[in-house]
């Protein structure tokens, strides 16, 4: 019996529209996060609406996607393997030959930042940007340093995160989200800070996730 395994994406606002995949893989089910969900089937997607819970206006969609990120298996669970593929993404290999390639000793695997190697940084270039609030990034900032999390420890690009159903991601991906609950939900500052504390297993998948479609 082969490995059972979901691929999430999550759409809120208006930025971005939900399209059916390049290459739909009969191994794997496919779920959407939405809004809205249309009577329209759009590819193999199973859309369902998106939990409304944020008080934060300004970035409310950002934060309203956030949660099937961050925890699929509370929203899909049952599953051995989850993909989790940004809107403007494709799993494009198929899932099977990605998890024997990467998920063999390793419980997780990503894409390294194809331009910053540090968390630190990454939250002065949220801050020049103007990305999140303030003082959520300042406060994680002091705490990350208070608690010793070293510079230069890797960065990561998160549009795409393939993860194996196990104690080790859910301790992980429970501690991510009480990251961006009470801090940035920049994900990409907390995540290193969460691989650092759980000393989780990781994998790097070759090339750069925002340079892939």
């Amino acid at each position: 019996m082969g490995n059972k395994i979901a691929i999430l994406t999550a759409i809120s606002g208006n930025r971005d529209n939900l399209s059916a995949p390049t290459i739909v893989h009969q191994n794997a089910d496919y779920y959407a996060f939405v809004d809205n969900p249309s009577e329209e089937q759009i590819g193999p997607w199973k859309q369902i609406k998106i939990f409304p819970f944020t008080n934060d206006e300004r970035f409310s969609n950002r934060r309203k996607a956030k949660p099937y990120k961050i925890m699929p298996e509370l929203f899909v669970p049952g599953y051995d393997f989850y993909f989790w593929a940004d809107a403007t993404h494709d799993v494009v290999e198929n899932p099977q030959i990605i998890i024997d390639k990467y998920l063999t000793d390793s419980s997780i695997a990503v894409f390294r930042h194809g331009v910053r190697s540090c968390a630190y940084e990454e939250a002065n270039e949220i801050i020049k940007l103007n990305y999140d609030h303030l003082n959520n990034v300042t406060n994680q900032i002091k705490e990350y340093q208070k608690m010793d999390f070293p510079f230069e420890y890797g960065l990561f690009e998160l549009p795409v995160i393939v993860r194996k159903n196990c104690f080790e991601t859910t301790t992980l991906n429970l501690m991510w989200w009480e990251q961006i609950c009470k801090f940035s939900s920049r994900d990409q500052i907390s995540f290193p800070f969460c691989l650092w504390k759980t000393g989780i297993n990781f994998s790097i998948m070759p090339g750069y996730a925002n340079s892939i479609n």
